[in-house]
């Protein structure tokens, strides 16, 4: 629980000071890449989210990415909650069965 929570204030505090001096600069650009790229966000902004979250959990790239999209931040806190927790999962198993393979103690 305590990883959850420190991942979510992590991505939530990155998010915010990006936002803060970056804006949302992507959408001011005029490459075509760029317009579908952020079209797609907007077109399904939770399960992008979510699914990105599950894939690259805490990545700074991603954060910083979200933060300049335009997403909105309470968008962003959601999506993150809900996107975090199946890979802290995954991770919290493998390192447990990795600890008793190797036996060792205490996790």
């Amino acid at each position: 629980m305590a990883t959850y929570l420190a991942a979510v204030v992590s991505c939530a505090l990155t998010f915010w000071l990006i936002r803060l001096f970056g804006g949302d600069a992507p959408r001011q650009l005029n490459g075509r890449r760029a317009r579908r790229l952020l079209a797609r966000l907007d077109a399904r902004p939770i399960s992008a989210i979510v699914l990105l979250r599950m894939l690259l959990q805490t990545v700074p790239a991603l954060n910083y990415t979200l933060a300049l999209s335009g997403v909105s931040f309470r968008s962003y806190l959601i999506r993150t909650a809900l996107g975090l927790p199946l890979p802290i999962a995954l991770y919290r198993i493998f390192f447990a069965y990795l600890s008793k393979a190797l036996h060792i103690a205490g996790v």
